[in-house]
């Protein structure tokens, strides 16, 4: 599932840590508890719009050459999708944003 980017690679770290107490249909698992990876570009679009309204202090320390503001923004994202909005399109459409 994570070859195929139907969740993300924490999401498959943590249900892999789940079949070490017990096995279980890990598609299944993943329907049954909504972990699918967050793939529409128009709802992460939002939701990066959204943080990077919220956090103009870290925006404008990351436009100063702060690699890691660009970090704490791509977390809020994370946060807020939990963890499943895929890092890589995130990472790309923040920087779209703040361009």
């Amino acid at each position: 599932l994570v070859q195929d980017k139907k969740i993300t690679e924490q999401t498959g770290r943590e249900v892999i840590e789940k079949l070490i107490g017990k096995i279980f249909d890990v598609k299944e698992h993943v329907e049954k508890y909504g972990l699918k990876a967050v793939d529409d570009i128009s709802e992460i679009k939002k939701i990066c719009k959204k943080v990077v309204e919220e956090n103009k202090k870290a925006v404008e320390q990351y436009k100063k050459g702060g690699e890691k503001a660009i970090h704490f923004i791509i977390g809020q994202v994370m946060k807020i999708t939990k963890g499943k909005a895929k890092p890589d399109l995130v990472n790309r459409i923040i920087k779209e944003l703040i361009k």
